[in-house]
Formats: structure tokens, sequence, C-alpha cells
């Protein structure tokens, strides 16, 4: 590969990444529960909030870094999803994935990123749930 490509995809990877951080953060800064509900696995839940946490984007009130058990916590909540025991692991177990068809959670988010949708490339993940009529 060549040097400029290479700089190329490192800064499209880190556009990507950045978009991914502004949109999490907007669902986590969202007001009220239960509106929304996560389409994809938890592990790919996991995987994008394990990737905001590493970008220290989400701060406490007292602006120190939330820990990722926190932010993994908070998203599931808001998206509906049991938070798992080990959070950590699902996040391990999809890094480090052999043989599988499967391509990560940043990877896919990418490609509709670039291909489907350059607004809102995560809510391709995110069902909003209908109102109840009164």
């Amino acid at each position: 590969m060549k040097p400029q490509n290479e700089k190329r995809n490192r800064s499209r990877c880190e556009c990507a990444q950045a978009k991914l951080t502004e949109e999490f953060c907007q669902l986590l800064n969202a007001k009220g529960t239960g509106r929304w509900r996560w389409k994809g696995t938890t592990t790919d839940l996991l995987e994008a909030a394990y990737r905001v946490y590493l970008s220290n984007s989400v701060r406490n009130r007292h602006g120190c870094p939330c820990t990722f058990r926190h932010i993994a916590d908070e998203i599931c909540k808001k998206l509906q999803r049991t938070l798992p025991n080990h959070p950590t692991s699902y996040v391990y177990r999809a890094q480090h994935r052999k043989g599988v068809r499967q391509e990560s959670f940043f990877t896919r988010y990418c490609w509709i990123w670039e291909h489907e949708d350059p607004e809102q490339p995560l809510m391709h993940f995110v069902a909003a749930e209908k109102s109840p009529r009164l």
C-alpha cells in the first residue's frame, strides 16, 4: 500500500471515529429512556461504547472521563438492553474474532457512513419506539 493511501485511510478512519463519537454522545444525552431500541447485537453495542470510551469524549459532571462500565450501563439503559456481567469480555471477544465472516461493528459503521448514510450512520442500528396512541 502506498503511503498516500495509508494516510487517506487513516484520515477516513479518524473522521468515522469522530462521527461515531458524536452520534453516540447525542444518544447518551437524549432525553427520556425507552424511546429507542438497539437493533444490532449486544456485542455491537458494546464495541461502539468501547470505541467511544477510548476517545475520552464522555465525561462526568466533574470533568473526569467516564469508565467503560458507566458508558456501557448508560447506553444499555437508553437502548433497552441488559448490561452483561462482564461487558469488557464481549469487546475482547469481538476484537479477537478469527475465521468469522462478520466484520467488526466499526468496519460496518464505516461502510454505512461512506455508502449509505453520511449524516447518521449509527441510526441504522437504532429503532425509534412508536409512542402509544391515547
